[in-house]
Parts: C-alpha cells; sequence; structure tokens
C-alpha cells in the first residue's frame, strides 16, 4: 500500500463531507495504490450508518471514543497500511492530483518527512479587510515555490490541513506522543469547543526534524479550504490567535526550543508596536494596520498566559 488518507471529522455537516469525500472519489490516482481511513470522533450519529464508502474497494470507517484531534490521528496512525499518510479534515476539497503529487513529492525528496501545500480558501460570507491579517490561523496559506528545512527554529512546519508524511514520522510522532501526553495540560489537547492547536501539525513537524528528516512547503499541493461563517466571527478569531499563541509556545518550550520566546523587554516592545498598528489603523482608516496590529496584540495575550503557566 502506498498511501493512507486519513480523513477526520466530528458531527460534519453533510454538504461540506460530501464534497470532501467526492474531491476523493475523483483522484487521478488509482484507487487500488491508496486507503480511505473515515476517522469518526464519537459524531453524534455514526457515520459508518449514514456514509456509504463502497466506492472505494479500501475504505474502511474507524470510530475514536476519545475526543480530539490528536487522538483520531493517533488511532489512525495505528491502523493506516500506507508508507505515506495525508491528513484531511471534512472541509478540505484536495485537487484532482493531490494524492498523486504527494507520492511524486516524497519520491523526488526522500529527505523531508512532512509536506504541507496551499490552501485557498472558499468562504460562504467573505471577511472584513481587517481581519485578512488572521486568516493564516484559519490554515490558509499559499506557496509560490518549495521551501525546505531542517532548522528546528525556522523550519516552515506543517499545516494540519492536507498535511503529508511519512510512515516512519507517523510512528515516531506515535512514541513520542504516547510518551508524553499523560505528562501535559489540557491546554495542549484540542477538543470540543477548545481552539489550542499544535500536536497534529507543528508537533508531527518538529518530531519529524528530530528523527532528521526535513520539513517543507510546496505550491505542488494544493486544496481548498471550506470556511462556514462562523470561523469568520470576531470573538472566534481573537480566541483563535490567543490559544494558538498559547499552546504552541508550551510545545516549543517543552521541545527545548527558543521559537516564539520573548523577553519581557521584547514582550513589552511588540505590545506597543501592536497597539500603535491599531492606533494608525482605526485613525488612517488602515484595514491592513489594524488587522496585523490586533493579531499581534493577541498573539502577546497567548504568549503571556504561556509564561504564567509553563507546566507539563
Amino acid at each position: 500500500m502506498k498511501l493512507s488518507v486519513l480523513l477526520c471529522t466530528r458531527n460534519p455537516r453533510t454538504d461540506y463531507l460530501r464534497r470532501v469525500l467526492a474531491a476523493l472519489r475523483a483522484q487521478d490516482l488509482p484507487q487500488e495504490q491508496w486507503e480511505l481511513l473515515l476517522l469518526d470522533n464519537a459524531s453524534q450519529n455514526r457515520l459508518s450508518e449514514l456514509w456509504d464508502l463502497s466506492w472505494h474497494p479500501q475504505a474502511r470507517h474507524l470510530h475514536e471514543a476519545q475526543l480530539g484531534k490528536t487522538a483520531v490521528m493517533l488511532s489512525g496512525i495505528r491502523q493506516a497500511q500506507g508508507n505515506i499518510l495525508i491528513i484531511v479534515d471534512d472541509d478540505n476539497i484536495l485537487d484532482q492530483s493531490y494524492l498523486t503529487n504527494a507520492l511524486e513529492k516524497m519520491a523526488s525528496h526522500p529527505h523531508v518527512g512532512v509536506w504541507s501545500g496551499t490552501n485557498q480558501p472558499e468562504f460562504e460570507v467573505l471577511p472584513a479587510p481587517w481581519k485578512h491579517a488572521f486568516m493564516p490561523y484559519l490554515a490558509i496559506n499559499f506557496e509560490t515555490a518549495d521551501r525546505i528545512s531542517t532548522d528546528l527554529e525556522s523550519a516552515p512546519l506543517p499545516i494540519g490541513a492536507g498535511m503529508v508524511f511519512r510512515r516512519e514520522v507517523a510512528l515516531e510522532y506515535w512514541r513520542w506522543m504516547t510518551a508524553i501526553t499523560p505528562k501535559r495540560t489540557v491546554a495542549l489537547h484540542r477538543c470540543g469547543t477548545g481552539l489550542f492547536a499544535g500536536e497534529e501539525d507543528t508537533e508531527v513537524g518538529i518530531v519529524a526534524i528530530k528523527s532528521g528528516f526535513a520539513c517543507g512547503r510546496t505550491p505542488d499541493l494544493r486544496l481548498t479550504h471550506l470556511m462556514p461563517p462562523h470561523r469568520l466571527a470576531t470573538c472566534y478569531l481573537f480566541r483563535l490567535v490567543r490559544d494558538i499563541s498559547y499552546s504552541h509556545s508550551l510545545i516549543f518550550h517543552q521541545h527545548g526550543l527558543q521559537r516564539g520566546h520573548f523577553t519581557a523587554r521584547e514582550l513589552i516592545s511588540q505590545m506597543a508596536r501592536g497597539v500603535g498598528l491599531i492606533t494608525l489603523g482605526l485613525v488612517g482608516g488602515n484595514a491592513d494596520r489594524l488587522g496585523r496590529g490586533l493579531v499581534g496584540i493577541f498573539t502577546l495575550c497567548g504568549l503571556g498566559l504561556a509564561r504564567r503557566s509553563r507546566q507539563f
């Protein structure tokens, strides 16, 4: 088996999941070369009773009772048979050649352990201009050329949506998470309504580099990320930036990285910069400055919380 697609979902929107599955069915990679695992994270209604996967000869329904994206991924890793794994969320529409391109990138770059690519949005409601600065936190990303690095402090760590990684990396990640999870705070486990994140993408990248591989991002992997209106709500975006900053800071700290670390003086300087951008944005009607200033302030809020609660 060359490749396993891990489709992770919990109480999915029917119209979204239908499009996700249709895009997988339309992949140009022959189905005998890949398997599909539909990972149901304790949905209110069992997906195995609602969704027919008989169109794929190597598709399976799997159920994971423990809530959280990390728990679902670990369950999928344990049961996947492919040498290459791809994480697909229930709002990711893969381009027709995504699976083929993933195999080609892995074959042509044997030193790269994990790839992610360009994730373009499809909005039901267009975001206000000042919210554009928040888009990277919604797993929206545009790549123009391959970027590859083995530097833990600066490597382009992967984006979870559409992430492609080798089985060796997956197993190392599984071992790491199995050992470290009992020692961690709840802040590092995204489940329910919590927005804390990092294990299922950032940490896969860190584990890959520590295992001797590189991390890469490429324009050759393209997907459409469906965006429902609630994900553009102002309060949601503010919490998202704060909580991701918080959890990433804790993860970097546990791995002994300086990445994202600020001294007290630097925090004050960055706070002043953020307030300045917000002021200039409001006074001058500059949406970009306003958005960047708000992102900066809520990033610092997350870092400040992390400095106060570093406990594992």
